[in-house]
């Protein structure tokens, strides 16, 4: 009987991992980033569980479970506090830096408060941060609070795009699930201003919270203070013919004529205005007396536009073309600033050449800083490294569909 039990048990257990409350596989969320309203409901993700006994403790939840990817998760759900103070960081963001001490600050405030301590805790999140950077940054702010990774922004686009951090939101546990409050985008100098907004809060049934936000609706964050850059057809298609040509005479090749074509996705509307399927060209070359059968060769150009990972800095945009192979033949800064608003220089360009040019699109980008990074870009080049992470699924789609070798 003892044999037959264990038998099952370990038939049914990797259906009850995948299965179980919070502990989903990761998904795409670019597909649901829309910015997270008050009195919405969060969305139910599974969180890198890197916490310590301690963190465990604190938070009031069990060891996380393994998921299908081998990766141990656990929940928002599973932490039984009335509110949970969530900030989104980064590990290089200077706002993050500053307000590190002023959570610290409002994390000790809470606990001695024997009418708060167990109904209000503390996570934070690293979005696009590993581990030891997250280990990093807690020994140096001496960080009180648990920190989680998030080095492939899934935590972090799931929760909508802010368009930086430090992104903290004050979230109500509810049986409807995990329930926005409010949110704040950029440095809160002073703490006693979150403690006073959460005493207001912690007062309230569910019934008094929901009718609060309802009276009381905040914006959206606001994009607008980012600057627009735009280029006319005529200037992106000369960028792409230039990029595309150079790529090949680096690599010893003939100069081509090309045939550049904007991809539509009209048989597949769910993808034509999601991030990763945006801004596609496909470039053919072309000789004098039309297309030839025998030699012919197909590129494609990607187009990205990443909001900023910090308060104060700016988006990127930069163009990626790669061949029907996968492999990456060229890469080009559209506009990318280092710290200050200062340009990307030909030697910082270079380098990032030098680390993406030739990299294989199914190989997974493992960003390291201390060898990857451009000083006074890190964050910037962290999500051009997360970009070519998620062009993966791109390229996988285009040889479904035809358009790329499957070889």
């Amino acid at each position: 009987m003892m044999r037959m039990k264990i038998i099952l048990f370990l038939f049914l257990l990797p259906l009850l991992l995948i299965l179980s409350p919070g502990r989903m596989p990761a998904k795409n969320y670019l597909q649901t980033n829309d910015p997270l309203r008050a009195g919405g409901k969060v969305p139910a993700i599974p969180l890198l569980d890197t916490l310590t006994k301690e963190d465990h403790r604190y938070l009031g939840i069990t060891k996380g479970l393994f998921n299908f990817q081998g990766k141990r998760v656990f929940s928002l759900q599973e932490i039984p506090a009335d509110y949970i103070i969530l900030e989104f960081l980064n590990r290089y963001c200077v706002s993050c830096m500053a307000q590190a001490p002023i959570l610290n600050n409002l994390y000790e405030k809470i606990a001695k408060d024997k009418n708060l301590r167990e109904r209000i805790k503390i996570l934070a999140v690293g979005a696009g941060n590993n581990l030891k950077e997250i280990h990093r940054f807690q020994e140096e702010k001496k960080i009180s609070f648990p920190i989680i990774p998030d080095p492939e922004f899934e935590a972090y686009e799931a929760f909508g795009n802010p368009g930086g951090t430090p992104y903290l939101l004050i979230l109500r546990q509810s049986p409807e699930g995990v329930l926005l409050a409010k949110s704040y985008l950029g440095l809160i100098k002073n703490g006693d201003i979150l403690l006073d907004e959460l005493k207001k809060f912690i007062s309230l049934d569910l019934a008094a919270f929901q009718e609060t936000i309802r009276k009381n609706p905040v914006s959206e964050a606001d994009l607008s203070r980012f600057p627009h850059v735009s280029w006319s057809e005529e200037e992106i298609r000369k960028q792409i013919e230039q990029s595309v040509l150079e790529g090949e005479r680096s690599n010893g090749g003939e100069k081509y004529q090309l045939s550049i074509q904007k991809k539509d996705w009209p048989e597949y509307p769910e993808y034509k205005d999601l991030p990763e399927y945006k801004d596609l060209y496909v470039v053919d070359s072309v000789t004098p007396s039309g297309p030839s059968a025998q030699g012919k060769k197909r590129w494609f150009a990607k187009i990205y536009n990443r909001f900023p990972l910090c308060d104060v800095c700016h988006p990127i945009y930069f163009l990626l073309v790669f061949n029907e192979s996968g492999v990456v033949t060229n890469f080009h800064p559209l506009h990318i600033a280092k710290h200050d608003n200062i340009p990307l220089s030909s030697a910082d360009t270079q380098k990032l050449k030098d680390k993406i040019v030739g990299r294989h699109l199914e190989q997974n980008y493992q960003f390291q800083p201390e060898y990857d990074s451009v000083s006074g870009a890190t964050m910037s080049v962290s999500l051009i490294f997360d970009s070519l992470n998620k062009a993966k699924g791109l390229y996988q789609k285009l040889k479904q569909e035809g358009y790329a070798s499957n070889l």
